[in-house]
């Protein structure tokens, strides 16, 4: 406790001589955005007001802003918050790469669309960066750990109810071709005319890295996109789904892109047409049926009180995932740069202040969680799509490496 003090007492010090505004740029992975929101709004103490570019405020979101007083951190200044979630390895890159730039909601005025260009602040990831192109030196980035995020394989509205499990034995053939004969996952010779298809993010999606890693599968595999203008599959590329194409491919950008792909595969009512898997956080595997059609890995789901054809808990016990029996998760990471490049504003000793706060780390660099940090918003929300740091009874050194207490 007294370590906490100390800090929110340094960053009150630090609100007093800095500028009178603040302004934080986050991005990276779409899987943790409706965490990462809550853990921020919860650290305004005091005036707080949110906008996602619409009237309705919508905490899934992938981009918006907030405003107001982080007194524990910043004292009486304004701290807006500007996020756009696309991806944690685009995140990291942006970090790595300072001329490539973010596209933020300038404002937190409720339904103001105006933009703004900005250099990432800070990044969440759901891979370390060492699983990427872009590592990221350790004598210029901190990379925290903040939680667990398990995530899953879910079946599109029309796919078979018989499509309950799916195997890394399977992943392997489906992964590079990115389609398979329904009978390959059903055992059932009678589905051998039937096309099951795999709808891939685009190379910045950090759950993509942990789907490819754990099921031990690499190169560059056939990427199908839903029509949603003919109701027909291919290998299409669509400019509105995918960002920076030299760089990150072709793919869904989201993992909201793909859970309304799987939903409907385009406008309208869901397509007989359209039978198809895709990976997904928790947050987004819950919209597709209400989370009805999450099925097994290896014939387990990351918590025995979630299967195939039943609800999600809003707080699953996620048993299988931190005793070591379901293996499709990563950490989830906030990637800082010491030193704040581009055109960020914010300096490195602020930028310290607010990371260490949100990480829940004391000024060792030591994992505490406590009040307004995500550990204690995973822990009290009441929808958990995350897994606390130390609720894990296992752990592993890479994304998507072996498993071990």
């Amino acid at each position: 406790m007294k370590k906490i003090l100390t800090l929110t007492a340094l960053g009150c010090l630090l609100g007093a001589v800095s500028a009178n505004a603040v302004d934080i740029y986050l991005t990276g992975s779409t899987a943790f955005r409706s965490s990462a929101f809550f853990a921020v709004s919860n650290l305004y103490s005091s005036g707080l007001t949110m906008n996602n570019g619409s009237g309705t405020f919508n905490a899934t979101s992938s981009r918006w802003t907030t405003s107001g007083q982080m007194s524990s951190v910043f004292g009486s200044q304004n701290v807006v918050i500007h996020a756009n979630f696309n991806g944690s390895v685009q995140g990291i890159h942006q970090l790595f790469d300072v001329t490539d730039k973010g596209v933020y909601l300038k404002n937190s005025t409720p339904a103001d669309t105006v933009l703004t260009t900005n250099t990432a602040t800070l990044a969440f990831t759901d891979v370390d960066s060492a699983s990427t192109a872009y590592a990221l030196s350790s004598a210029s980035f901190i990379e925290r750990p903040v939680a667990l995020q398990p995530f899953v394989y879910v079946r599109s509205l029309n796919c078979p109810a018989t499509v309950t499990n799916i195997t890394i034995q399977q992943l392997q053939q489906f992964m590079p071709a990115g389609v398979v004969k329904l009978s390959y996952l059903t055992g059932n010779t009678n589905d051998a005319g039937t096309n099951v298809y795999l709808l891939n993010r685009t190379l910045d999606s950090g759950t993509r890295v942990t789907a490819y890693a754990d099921a031990k599968v690499s190169g560059s595999p056939s990427i199908y996109l839903w029509l949603t203008n003919s109701g027909g599959i291919g290998n299409y590329y669509f400019t509105n789904l995918v960002y920076g194409p030299s760089l990150y491919g072709k793919g869904y950008v989201g993992g909201g892109d793909v859970a309304a792909q799987l939903k409907a595969g385009g406008a309208g009512a869901p397509n007989a047409n359209n039978i198809a898997i895709g990976y997904l956080g928790i947050s987004d595997a819950r919209g597709v049926n209400g989370g009805l059609n999450i099925l097994s890995y290896n014939g387990v789901y990351p918590s025995t009180d979630i299967k195939t054809g039943a609800a999600v808990p809003s707080a699953p016990l996620y048993d299988s995932a931190r005793n070591g029996q379901y293996s499709m998760w990563a950490y989830e990471i906030i990637a800082q740069p010491k030193t704040p490049g581009g055109d960020n504003t914010i300096n490195g000793t602020d930028v310290l202040a607010f990371t260490r706060k949100l990480c829940g780390y004391d000024n060792t660099e030591t994992f505490i969680g406590g009040a307004g940090s995500i550990d204690f918003d995973v822990s009290t929300l009441a929808t958990r799509n995350a897994i606390r740091l130390g609720d894990m009874n296992v752990g592993r050194a890479s994304v998507g490496g072996p498993i071990a207490p």
